[in-house]
């Protein structure tokens, strides 16, 4: 999974000066012939729109920059709303993506860096990241951790929606999805209170599946050594046919299918419910049935 700390955490030490967006008396000075990050009164609540707009200014110089940093190519960037290129984000150049609360209204900016690395910039609200035609598309959407990873699956020709794997994201994201005539599937580890929380807000089962291979996440998936040369288009086919076989969503429901040249019995389905109380109960059952499982009293 994805994380997305805050700024300035979780990077390796490095010299720095942080925040995003930069204000007036910064001293770093971008590129040649490139527009300076845009300056905010930092007395006055922070427009996000009218941040994330000026570092979308950039792409007109930058785009190449810009998707080379989120691992895509050029042509998906028309499809990323918002996109932009900080030239000097402290010292170094960042691609930059808006999040969104329900309504659809700017509350903040993830950076993305060479390196991998995802921070939201200071001051930022939790946020969705929805690219362009998400709820148009055919077929599941995908539910990933965090906007690159939302970025790189629509590069791919899917439908998928980031958002903050956390208590705060299940209340923005069930918005959403009650407003959707659409099935979701959580794909990538996410931790167990969001996955509650999140069914128990939409009110029905939500299905969850691992990435393919260990793979860190979706984008690392995609992006992997072996699939470079391949067009984004196959890549995306190549990874619904390894996360739909698990599970087949119909109406809420969830059940094992059996892969191409395979029995399915290693695939298991993994089903996020609201009724967390009763899989409790059955899995004390469970356990308390094996011989050599004890309880510690205390």
């Amino acid at each position: 999974m994805v994380s997305i700390p805050p700024d300035g955490e979780g990077r390796k030490p490095r010299k720095r000066t942080v925040t995003e967006p930069s204000p007036p008396e910064s001293n770093h000075a971008p590129a040649t012939g490139t527009p300076a990050a845009p300056a905010v009164d930092v007395t006055k609540p922070t427009n996000w729109a009218e941040v994330a707009a000026g570092y979308a200014a950039n792409l007109a110089t930058h785009r190449d920059a810009s998707a080379g940093i989120l691992g895509i190519p050029a042509e998906a960037i028309d499809r990323l709303p918002g996109v932009g290129f900080n030239p000097a984000d402290g010292n170094e150049p960042c691609a930059t993506l808006p999040v969104v609360n329900a309504p659809g209204a700017v509350v903040g900016i993830a950076r993305l860096f060479r390196d991998g690395s995802q921070f939201m910039a200071k001051g930022s609200s939790q946020g969705l990241y929805l690219p362009a035609g998400w709820d148009g598309e055919p077929g599941t959407t995908l539910v990933v951790t965090g906007p690159a990873a939302a970025a790189c699956l629509t590069a791919a020709g899917l439908s998928a929606v980031g958002w903050p794997a956390t208590l705060g994201g299940a209340d923005l994201l069930a918005k959403v999805m009650r407003k959707a005539d659409r099935r979701f599937l959580v794909v990538g580890d996410v931790p167990g209170a969001a996955r509650v929380a999140l069914a128990n807000r939409v009110k029905r089962d939500i299905p969850s599946v691992p990435v393919p291979d260990g793979a860190a996440d979706v984008r690392a998936w995609l992006t992997a050594a072996e699939r470079i040369g391949k067009p984004w288009p196959d890549r995306g086919r190549e990874l619904v046919a390894r996360l739909l076989p698990p599970a087949v969503v119909t109406e809420g429901v969830v059940g094992p299918v059996a892969p191409a040249g395979g029995d399915g019995s290693d695939r298991p389905a993994i089903v996020i419910g609201p009724d967390e109380h009763r899989v409790n109960d059955e899995a004390s059952a469970a356990l308390t049935a094996e011989p050599d499982v004890y309880q510690r009293g205390g």
